[in-house]
């Protein structure tokens, strides 16, 4: 049956371009079930985890005041956080950036319309536009947190950066307008609209500006109803339970696969900004996640299995077996190799691993086991065989997946050993985290082609005498629809 080939076609350097394991598009259901099970696991530990104790581990008078981890948020750390608002340099450089760049975009896209045959739809000019907007404000934002605009520098920043945008934002226009002029009918309205959203919101910060350049001496601060941009974001406790409770909304968004990429974005934005607001509460479950975020905001992962999906359908879009490029899974699975590649190295170095006696100090320890040692003693020669399986385990992985023979028995292991880490440690969710990225390996093509076989009344062995043990020619995969 045919297929639709959905997500970004990466351009790979040889060897990468000729190896099938990189370029052979899989079922967009590996990505699914990744989706679903990151989502469920970061929706549970955040009502589980996070949100009982927010008072407790962020803001003032917490484990992670502001003033213990501001730190953070100099130079040259790069820790970055939405939660410390305009006053994080990191952030407002980042904003500058990404105004240089979409400036230099919609100044093309504009152009680019004005010698362009006929009319159309211009997503990404769209989309520019707003990225434009937003770093202009936050940019204009973050200078006005850091300057004093009772000196004569900082008095001539205040309004000539709000002016500069708004020099732009006129040139915009004027580009947009000359579109309309010379084809009105085929023009795209929502680009129209979007210019002058940047527009007003550019006049509106450059009023701004003028008005705290000639309040001068007198009123140096910021107008009340712009108050909370100079506000620290991280020391308010309304805030940190506002953003807490949009990151329980984003995780729960991201599992149903509704609004699937926005969710994701936010889900991994407010998951380092949190992180980076109190280094005491996290832990390797925690990167893990950030790293399946990550990856997961950047692929179609609301391709199948999801409200997008479904809603989609209804629209009238094909039905059929949708598939995606792998190069996100691949990239998951190396970082996977290198994990545990990287821990072995790392134990090496031990001597309580190289002797065999680490386990049995860790399930000693109570700060890190769930039960007591006395509770269940272990055999001490049992722990030495243990500690060095996953010694030699960790330290061999990337040689074992790649045999085929014993790519299954590795990681039927690791499964195992992160089931057993779970029942017996007290870690976080690196366990769980960790079995996540097990679930795109299972062979999910061929079980979905044994469903959809049967669902159309040909079973396998049907397909396959039908075309001499070849996969036949209505099940290869035609990529009809490329986003």
């Amino acid at each position: 049956m045919s297929g639709r080939i959905v997500g970004v076609h990466p351009w790979l350097p040889w060897p990468l371009s000729g190896w099938r394991w990189w370029t052979v598009p899989v079922r967009a259901e590996r990505l699914a079930v990744l989706r679903l099970a990151v989502g469920l696991l970061l929706f549970v530990d955040i009502l589980y985890s996070y949100l009982p104790h927010v008072r407790d581990f962020f803001g003032p008078d917490s484990l992670g005041t502001p003033e213990m981890f501001a730190y953070l948020a100099r130079a040259p750390k790069w820790n970055w956080s939405l939660l410390r608002g305009f006053q994080d340099p990191l952030l407002t450089s980042l904003a500058q950036a990404a105004w240089f760049v979409s400036t230099v975009v919609v100044l093309l896209g504009l152009w680019g319309r004005l010698t362009a045959e006929g009319g159309g739809q211009h997503v990404g000019l769209r989309r520019a536009l707003a990225v434009w907007l937003a770093a202009t404000a936050f940019t204009v934002f973050g200078l006005w947190t850091r300057v004093n605009a009772a000196s004569e520098h900082g008095a001539s920043l205040v309004w000539r950066a709000p002016m500069v945008a708004l020099g732009l934002a006129m040139v915009f226009w004027c580009l947009a307008l000359w579109r309309r002029f010379r084809s009105e009918a085929d023009d795209d309205p929502w680009v129209w609209r979007w210019v002058l959203l940047a527009w007003a919101g550019a006049a509106a910060l450059a009023g701004v500006g003028v008005w705290k350049w000639l309040a001068g001496g007198d009123h140096p601060g910021t107008p009340g109803f712009l108050a909370w941009t100079g506000a620290r974001w991280h020391g308010e406790a309304a805030v940190l339970l506002a953003a807490m409770i949009a990151w329980v909304a984003a995780a729960f968004l991201l599992t149903v696969g509704c609004w699937t990429r926005v969710a994701t974005i936010a889900a991994w934005a407010l998951s380092v900004s949190f992180d980076n607001l109190n280094w005491y509460v996290n832990n390797a479950g925690d990167q893990v996640r950030t790293i399946a975020l990550f990856s997961l905001m950047l692929c179609p992962c609301g391709a199948a299995w999801s409200l997008d999906s479904w809603y989609a359908r209804r629209r009238g879009r094909p039905n059929g077996p949708v598939y995606v490029y792998p190069w996100p899974l691949r990239l998951l699975f190396l970082q996977m190799v290198c994990i545990y590649f990287c821990n072995g190295v790392y134990k090496v170095m031990g001597a309580d691993w190289m002797a065999g006696a680490s386990l049995y100090h860790v399930w000693c320890d109570l700060a890190l086991t769930r039960f007591s040692y006395a509770q269940m003693p272990i055999p001490y020669a049992l722990t030495r065989v243990a500690s060095w399986t996953v010694f030699a385990w960790e330290l061999s992985f990337p040689v074992l997946v790649l045999v085929k023979w014993t790519r299954v028995p590795a990681l039927l292991f690791g499964v195992t050993f992160h089931l057993g880490i779970f029942a017996t440690m007290e870690l976080g969710g690196f366990g769980p985290y960790m079995i996540a990225l097990y679930l795109p390996l299972l062979p999910w093509d061929r079980w979905l082609k044994a469903r959809d076989e049967a669902a159309v009344g040909q079973g396998p062995s049907a397909a396959g005498a039908a075309s001499g043990g070849q996969e036949p020619e209505s099940s290869r995969i035609r990529p009809v629809d490329v986003r």
